[in-house]
């Protein structure tokens, strides 16, 4: 199970989910959009009535089983299986909740990997429970100065254990390289995201574009994470730090914790 957050703002969590699941090796990943404040996936795939988080809520109420999770998800035309958000704050929330009381019934799906879209990291979200039951939880920023701030303050109030099994996912170019927003935040950097205006398109339902989209720049990176979250990856790719520029007085984030483990990065770099 991978727990997807994004810190402030729109880095883009929702995306990385989708792609994770579309490039995950040998297929069957699942996506599940439990995010409190309400899905975005139906609206942007055109997708315009249940099932999903809200049918899934009302069956896990009563205990699921093996493969239960099936009969309640939709495709989208990437080929990637989704458990649709509510629309609705107030009835993603309620959903969301009653899903997080057994997360461990999410794994019963049947597929090799469920990704868990849990929108904004938060004190007091009702996603915190998946969060909490997650392998992996990925933090999707932008490697600016003022949302790195932010994962910072997030990061420092996550509990011990939660915050061990963070890894961080840079959207885009910014002023902080890879090398040394792990070193001040203490949490390994997954990968970095190249800004690509037409896998994002993609990957968020705004291009028909369907064959050959793995092998645009954004989905290449997040098929090189999906096959490190596997335990399938042979190789990294080398780390190409950007360019380094340190505020007055500073490093990219000053808010300081513990926790987290050096780790290597994959930057996809295309000429």
């Amino acid at each position: 199970m991978v727990a997807v957050c994004s810190c402030k703002g729109s880095p883009g969590a929702t995306t990385v989910a989708v792609g994770l699941a579309g490039c995950w090796p040998g297929g069957g990943a699942v996506v599940v959009e439990a995010d409190p404040h309400g899905g975005d996936l139906g609206d942007r795939f055109g997708y315009a009535t249940p099932p999903g988080v809200g049918s899934a809520a009302t069956v896990a109420r009563h205990g699921t089983g093996p493969g239960w999770l099936g009969e309640h998800l939709q495709r989208l035309p990437l080929g990637v299986q989704v458990l649709l958000g509510a629309r609705s704050a107030e009835s993603a929330a309620a959903a969301v909740a009653s899903l997080a009381r057994r997360p461990e019934g999410l794994r019963d799906h049947g597929g090799p990997a469920v990704i868990v879209d849990v929108g904004r990291m938060g004190l007091g979200s009702a996603a915190a429970p998946l969060v909490a039951a997650a392998d992996v939880l990925l933090v999707v920023t932008r490697p600016d100065l003022a949302d790195l701030r932010h994962v910072a303050t997030g990061l420092a109030r996550l509990p011990h254990p939660v915050r061990r099994r963070a890894r961080l996912v840079l959207a885009g170019s910014g002023t902080y390289g890879p090398r040394e927003i792990s070193r001040d935040l203490r949490v390994p950097v997954a990968v970095s995201v190249p800004a690509d205006r037409w896998g994002a398109a993609v990957l968020a339902g705004r291009s028909g574009m369907l064959r050959g989209w793995r092998r645009l720049r954004a989905p290449r990176a997040l098929a090189m994470l999906a096959a490190q979250l596997a335990g399938t990856a042979r190789t990294s790719a080398p780390v190409r730090s950007g360019p380094a520029g340190t505020p007055p007085g500073g490093s990219p984030a000053t808010a300081s914790h513990s926790g987290g483990r050096g780790g290597q990065v994959v930057e996809v770099s295309t000429p």
